[in-house]
């Protein structure tokens, strides 16, 4: 992976999945990382079992296009090397690519008639990102191309984050499967936990995310949600654009921006709804955490994962069409019917509890077992 001491999704879903993987019978994990980071300081606590390979090659230093044609065929060469050192150390049955740079490396690494191990990638995102993304587009479709067709071909499984995107974009392709990403929180939020009269977003604040949407939207309802606010968890760079809107339209007084948090769940916990609307997601990691932390939600109805997690009108809502109003209205409903929130927050416990990391890790060894009998 790129990095064990960053703060995204990726590093926090291999940490889990890595320590519940570290509990099961005979197995023997390691982390290999390019980039440092904050590390040792983690996102989530990595088990002592676990152990970490450093690279030495980290890809953060690019910071312009000069940089990257400069540097990144060296940096990735470097990095093959590097791995190639630790896997005749460690000598693993599965290899695995997050997806981020180190992709192009294990994919340059060539087995021998003496080497047993399968690589796999993992895909933490929907490779149609870039359909939302500015620039050209004949570069956009290069890059997918390059992507999803050729470096793909060098890894004997390519895992994808939900059943709907695979059959929608790789239907009939042996080389790829899914699986979901598990959820980092274990401890499981009591019935009788104190709730505050807060809806909870989180995430990066940046476009992807659609927190302009989300002001837009509690706009709509402000002085219909009698004592409710708005807490967005989250740092980036439209922190300073989303708080003049905030101030323009009139709801500052109702939103917090409350910056990064290493201890989301705590804010969960407090919290009585989750509201998310992204323009896109893999998978929509932090909507499992906050129901599995009894929060009902509502959503946009994204291509990809939303519309797996939540059930329309029993653990949550799904907007379709982006349209605020009607986001607007379903959230209303849900502030001001206190039984339908509970229900609705007993139902989204139960629906995560299949991303427990037990589970999932389970499901993987599954897959790597068939995997290695080919």
């Amino acid at each position: 992976m790129n990095s064990l001491g960053g703060r995204g999704g990726i590093e926090r879903v291999t940490i889990v999945k890595a320590n519940a993987m570290a509990e099961i019978q005979d197995n023997e994990v390691a982390i290999c990382y390019t980039d440092k980071g904050s590390y040792p300081t983690t996102i989530h606590p990595l088990s002592p079992k676990v152990k970490v390979f450093d690279l030495g090659t980290p890809y953060w230093g690019f910071t312009s296009l000069r940089t990257v044609v400069q540097k990144f065929v060296s940096t990735v060469l470097a990095t093959r090397k590097s791995l190639k050192l630790v896997i005749e150390e460690f000598q693993p049955d599965i290899v695995i690519s997050t997806g981020s740079y180190e992709k192009f490396a294990l994919a340059l690494i060539n087995r021998t008639s003496k080497d047993k191990f399968k690589k796999i990638r993992e895909f933490h995102f929907a490779s149609t990102y870039r359909d939302f993304l500015g620039g050209s587009h004949i570069l956009k479709h290069a890059a997918a191309f390059l992507d999803n067709k050729v470096l793909t071909r060098f890894y004997d499984k390519n895992f994808l984050l939900t059943r709907r995107y695979m059959e929608e974009n790789f239907h009939g392709k042996k080389r790829f499967d899914f699986m979901p990403n598990p959820c980092s929180f274990t401890t499981v939020c009591s019935d009788t936990a104190i709730r505050s009269k807060t809806v909870l977003a989180v995430g990066r604040l940046v476009e992807q995310k659609g927190f302009n949407e989300l002001l837009d939207i509690w706009a709509l309802i402000k002085g219909k949600a009698i004592g409710w606010k708005l807490k967005i968890i989250g740092a980036g760079h439209l922190e300073n654009c989303l708080k003049s809107q905030a101030m323009q339209l009139g709801i500052a007084d109702v939103v917090e921006f409350a910056g990064f948090s290493f201890d989301v769940q705590t804010e969960m916990r407090k919290a009585s709804a989750f509201v998310m609307t992204s323009v896109y997601e893999g998978f929509a990691l932090v909507m499992i955490e906050a129901m599995h932390e009894g929060l009902p939600c509502v959503s946009f109805n994204l291509p990809y994962g939303p519309s797996e997690i939540i059930e329309d009108g029993e653990n949550g809502y799904l907007i379709n069409g982006r349209d605020k109003y009607d986001f607007a209205r379903k959230l209303l409903l849900l502030l001001n019917n206190n039984d339908l929130r509970k229900n609705m927050a007993r139902e989204a416990s139960k629906s995560v509890l299949q991303f427990s990391p037990e589970q999932i890790a389970e499901k993987w060894i599954m897959k790597y077992t068939e995997l290695l009998r080919k």
